[in-house]
C-alpha cells in the first residue's frame, strides 16, 4: 500500500508534468455509465487507479464505501474485525476490495468541467457492471483520468 507521503509526492509530480487535475463531485444523484473497455489503461507511473485517486482527490483513508452502493471497500487488507463482520455476513474480504474504476460522465452545457472519463472508489460487484448504467451518490469525488497509458 502506497503511503500518505508517497501519494502526496506523486500528486505533485503528476501535476507538474501534466499541468492537469479536474475533479468533480456529485451534487444530484444519478446514472453514469460504468466505462467498458478500459482494462488495458494503466494509470501515471502504473499505480492502481485507486491510489490515484486517493492521490489527486488527497483522501487517504484506507476503509472508503462504494461510490454506488455504499459498501465498506479497503484499500490493502482490512483489519482483523473488519474480517470477521465480513465472514458474519456471508461475505469475504475481497467482496470489499476497493476498486479505482472508469466512469464516463458527458460533458454538461453550463458547468466548468469536462466530460469524459473519471475514475470513482466502486466495489468489486458494482466495478462489475461494466458497460452498464450505474448509479453515484451525492457527494462522490471523482478525479479525472488522465495521463493514461494503455499497456
Amino acid at each position: 500500500m502506497i503511503s500518505e507521503n508517497e501519494l502526496n509526492s506523486y500528486k505533485s509530480e503528476f501535476i507538474e508534468k501534466y499541468e492537469n487535475l479536474q475533479q468533480l463531485t456529485v451534487s444530484t444523484s444519478g446514472l453514469v455509465k460504468n466505462a467498458e473497455r478500459t482494462d488495458d489503461r494503466k494509470a501515471y507511473k502504473d499505480v492502481s487507479w485507486i491510489d490515484y485517486w486517493r492521490a489527486m482527490t488527497g483522501n487517504h483513508q484506507t476503509t472508503l464505501s462504494c461510490n454506488s452502493c455504499w459498501k465498506e471497500i479497503n484499500v490493502g487488507e482490512p483489519t482483523f474485525a473488519q474480517k470477521f463482520d465480513y465472514i458474519s455476513k456471508g461475505e469475504t474480504a475481497a467482496d470489499h476490495q476497493a476498486m479505482g474504476v472508469h466512469v464516463w460522465m458527458t460533458a454538461p452545457t453550463e458547468e466548468d468541467w469536462k466530460g469524459g472519463r473519471y475514475i470513482t472508489p466502486l466495489c468489486p460487484a458494482c466495478n462489475n457492471k461494466r458497460g452498464q448504467q450505474i448509479n453515484l451518490r451525492v457527494g462522490s469525488l471523482l478525479c479525472k483520468e488522465e495521463g493514461a497509458q494503455k499497456s
